[in-house]
């Protein structure tokens, strides 16, 4: 959806409100124009061009994940698209993406707001992710997990079951980023519990640290070759980066 120059100019300075709904999924769901794009929001958490943003346009830059050789991807939470946008348009990779999104009405206000029918081999999935998973036969090179609804990651997705599922639907050298954030006592429970089963069934991850907001994020990564360069070796340390601190400034 088209802005005018006005709005334009006038988000550098403020938010403006466009829309806001609710869906089974999502108690509140909330469009604004902030510094010339539209952003998605949850009640409390960034779904698209925002925080999120931020993150996977640094973590795509610390992987060089151009150079990399993918051909397929599979994206776990389509949200409003932020990451089809920083592949396709930023990164210039052309390889198929399967957005997987529970929510229909977010699916509705990224083709109203974000253009998601506007990209090139894009094969938008209404479906449970878990359950996509179970069924899938397919592989892929590059699987992304970003999985929450509103502020929380369903506990579903951080079991033993859910992990077996990420390894069949991918071959020895892909790799995979799990985004965790790190609001709650909780959430910081789990993410002890996902490194330590990933590790189990992949061989050491690497772990990049972002902060935006005062929200520490995590992001575990299998096969960025920073450890085991492609290979997945048994018995390695894991590897946590230093954190990085992001601003908030969308460019």
């Amino acid at each position: 959806m088209k802005v005018s120059k006005i709005k334009e100019i006038v988000s550098y300075f403020m938010p403006i409100h466009v829309e806001a709904c609710s869906s089974f999924h999502n108690p509140l769901l909330e469009v604004t124009l902030r510094n010339r794009r539209y952003v998605l929001d949850a009640k409390d958490s960034n779904y698209s061009f925002g925080a999120l943003y931020i993150i996977f346009k640094n973590v795509f830059d610390e992987l060089s994940i151009k150079e990399r050789n993918i051909n397929s991807c599979l994206l776990m939470g389509l949200g409003g698209g932020s990451i089809v946008n920083l592949l396709r348009k930023k990164h210039q990779l052309t390889m198929p993406i399967t957005g997987v999104e529970i929510d229909p009405v977010v699916i509705e206000l990224g083709k109203k707001y974000f253009d998601l029918d506007g990209y090139k081999d894009l094969y938008v999935v209404n479906e449970d992710a878990y359950d996509f998973a179970k069924n899938c036969n397919s592989k892929f090179d590059l699987i992304i997990i970003d999985l929450y609804i509103n502020d929380e990651v369903p506990g579903k997705f951080h079991t033993k079951e859910f992990i077996s599922f990420l390894e069949k639907m991918s071959h020895k050298s892909s790799v995979i980023l799990f985004n965790k954030m790190l609001n709650s006592k909780k959430a910081k429970e789990d993410y002890s519990t996902l490194v330590k089963d990933m590790s189990a069934e992949f061989g050491a991850v690497s772990l990049l640290t972002y902060k935006v907001n005062e929200v520490t994020n995590k992001i575990i990564c299998v096969n960025t070759g920073r450890i085991h360069d492609g290979e997945r070796q048994k018995n390695k340390r894991n590897v946590d980066l230093p954190i990085i601190l992001l601003n908030t400034k969308l460019n």
